[in-house]
């Protein structure tokens, strides 16, 4: 981490880590396909950056609840991502079923 955290202050970008969500990881009891599901839907509907900026904001710069998928949405609604991604939760079904696939 300390690689990143110099490059962050070379750059002057944010960098908090999201230590609960990393921690959940570490222990299993966060999914990561909630998150590739969503990015994979937010791609297929058009607005992959938008998505990826909140996520990626909330995990690596502001840290914001991303673990649990209610937690991820009311932050997405937050954003106005509800707005910009129509159908996102059920894209978000459509993805959960093409990875199932795999």
């Amino acid at each position: 981490m300390r690689d990143t955290a110099r490059w962050a202050k070379r750059y002057g970008v944010p960098l908090e880590i999201n230590q609960a969500w990393w921690n959940g990881i570490g222990t299993g009891q966060v999914d990561l396909r909630l998150h590739m599901r969503g990015a994979l839907a937010a791609q297929k509907l058009g607005n992959f950056e938008a998505y990826h900026r909140v996520i990626w904001d909330a995990i690596y710069a502001h840290p914001r609840p991303v673990a649990r998928p209610a937690e991820t949405q009311a932050l997405l609604e937050a954003n106005g991502l509800e707005r910009k991604l129509p159908g996102l939760r059920r894209a978000q079904g459509v993805a959960a079923t093409a990875a199932r696939r795999l």
